[in-house]
């Protein structure tokens, strides 16, 4: 302080101080202005001690903020890997209601990237849209009531729906669950195995048919069969095998 003083009197300015001084072990701040007066110094203080204190715990909050919006940072960034890793749809709807309370459409609230490889849409261009702009099938089907059905009862519902992507028909399975006064719906494409069940579907009905044509066929020719399974030494018998043998 000493230096200062001398400084304020040299070059008739004056300063101020911020000063630190304890006093039965607490700790003190005060505010000082020093002013060149006639030959010497006039210095006036005042306790500027709950105003450090506010600063420090300003700067705490502050600390805190930042910390935490870093983490907050961390974790949308850990959220945005795994939507891009996985191979769901997620989209995030808000409910939109006419001025009787009834639900009339909703509003893209969020949607991760994946649905730009089956309808060409980037998600910065859809979010905020609403649903009948962006996706009209979900209003010229039963998804609509599905969704509706999510808000008003607080009940997941999940579903499959069919959808056109460059005109081959897609099968896509979906569940939609209650956020707030909205919906978050999560889907993947299930094309392969409603194909594959359709599939076994035909070949059960063919062997089926098959099986039918060849008992009538053993019949009318008075012939029967067996299979004799070379593993275990088991065998199965036709029935008109039974009758001839009596």
């Amino acid at each position: 302080d000493y230096e200062q003083f001398v400084n304020c009197v040299e070059q008739k300015e004056k300063i101020s101080l911020d000063r630190q001084i304890s006093v039965d072990g607490e700790k003190l701040w005060f505010k000082s202005l020093v002013t060149p007066l006639a030959e010497g110094i006039m210095v006036t203080a005042r306790n500027s001690t709950a105003e450090e204190k506010a600063t420090e715990q300003q700067l705490f909050l502050n600390q805190r903020l930042e910390n935490q919006n870093l983490k907050l940072l961390d974790n949308r960034a850990f959220l945005n890997n795994i939507f891009k890793s996985i191979p769901h749809t997620i989209m995030n709807f808000e409910t939109i209601r006419d001025k009787k309370g009834n639900i009339s459409d909703f509003k893209i609230l969020f949607i991760n990237d994946k649905i730009t490889s089956i309808t060409g849409d980037l998600p910065e261009e859809i979010i905020n849209k609403n649903v009948s702009e962006v996706f009209p099938i979900i209003f010229e089907t039963e998804i609509f009531v599905y969704l509706k059905e999510v808000v008003q009862t607080g009940k997941p519902k999940s579903y499959e729906v069919p959808y056109e992507v460059e005109g081959i028909p897609k099968w896509f399975s979906a569940r939609a669950v209650k956020l707030g006064d909205g919906v978050t719906l999560t889907s993947r494409e299930i094309t392969e195995e409603k194909e594959r069940t359709e599939q076994l579907v035909q070949l059960n009905t063919q062997l089926e048919t098959q099986n039918s044509i060849f008992i009538d066929a053993e019949n009318v020719a008075n012939i029967g069969s067996y299979i004799w399974y070379l593993d275990n030494g088991e065998a199965i018998i036709s029935d008109n095998f039974y009758r001839i043998l009596g």
